[in-house]
């Protein structure tokens, strides 16, 4: 893999994940982010549990994300579009992710990188 932290990161990515009950999961996923890329980030995590999940605000303490609360939850696809459509301007590439995932080093700007290399892709 090239050594992608020495390209000037231009592009603002957006990062959503839907939670429902994700717990420590989230936060796992959250704290990698740091590492995954040295682009400028816009996080939004949106909370599928209708009324809240007063869980979600502390495991996300000390972390830089946003949460969008549902008032019903619309299911995966519904609070993707949601967490989409809060994305703020300026962000040029967007990750939808599973709260349970963990990022590796480097690995967002490797998959930029790739799909700023190539316009039949994306």
């Amino acid at each position: 893999m090239d050594d992608v932290s020495a390209t000037p990161a231009s592009k603002r990515v957006g990062i959503v994940t839907v939670s429902f009950h994700s717990g420590d999961a989230i936060r796992e996923l959250l704290s990698s982010l740091s590492s995954a890329t040295s682009r400028p980030t816009e996080i939004v995590v949106v909370d599928n549990v209708p009324g809240g999940d007063p869980d979600l605000a502390t495991a996300l303490r000390g972390l830089s994300a946003r949460i969008v609360d549902r008032p019903d939850n619309p299911g995966y696809g519904g609070g993707v579009n949601a967490g989409v459509a809060a994305l703020g301007p300026g962000v040029e590439l967007f990750l939808v992710v599973n709260p349970d995932v963990v990022l590796d080093p480097g690995s967002l700007d490797e998959l930029a990188r790739v799909l700023e290399s190539d316009d039949t892709i994306g």
